[in-house]
Formats: structure tokens, C-alpha cells, sequence
């Protein structure tokens, strides 16, 4: 479900603050481009477009990175006080295709 969102200074801060903790990836552009934009992103569907582009950048991953994926985005979600992936995730985990 497409939710409306606010990304003001403090989330992007905490954005920040996370992505010092991530080393170079497919992951750290996409913080780096809502970082960069917040009010690019003003849906939720903005960003879930965002966790596309990143999971298809890493559909090369074993199991075990697409699990740290997985867990570092729902972290993101968190962060962004967003409800969920609309199943995403799960699908990308296990080898649907976005």
C-alpha cells in the first residue's frame, strides 16, 4: 500500500549515521541517493522503487549476503517507519523475480 511520507532532517540523519556503518555496495548508493533527496521520496513506493533497483543490483548474492541484505533493509524500513515491503523481499529472497 502506497503511504505518503515525510522524510525530514532527523530521518535523514539517522540515514546517515547508518549508512557510515555500510561499506560500499548497492546499498550504501541507495542511502546515498535518498540521502542526497529525501523529497524524491515522499511515498513509500519511491522507496520500495529504491529496493528494487538495489536487489537487482544484487541477484548475485549467496543466501547468506541476501539474508544481511534483507535484514540491513528492513532495517532502512525501520528507520523510515515504513510497515513493510509488500512482500518484496520475502520474494526476492527466494528467487521471484521483481
Amino acid at each position: 500500500m502506497n503511504r505518503k511520507m515525510n522524510l525530514g532532517a532527523p530521518t535523514v540523519e539517522k540515514l546517515k549515521d547508518f549508512q557510515q556503518g555500510v561499506a560500499a555496495s548497492p546499498l550504501y548508493d541507495m542511502l546515498g541517493r535518498i540521502i542526497e533527496a529525501p523529497q524524491a521520496y515522499a511515498s513509500t513506493d519511491a522507496i520500495l522503487g529504491e529496493f528494487r533497483v538495489t536487489l537487482k543490483a544484487c541477484k548475485k548474492f549467496t543466501l547468506e549476503e541476501k539474508h544481511e541484505l534483507c535484514t540491513a533493509l528492513e532495517t532502512v524500513m525501520d528507520l523510515l517507519k515504513m510497515e513493510g515491503s509488500d512482500g518484496m523481499l520475502e520474494n526476492w529472497l527466494h528467487g521471484i523475480l521483481l
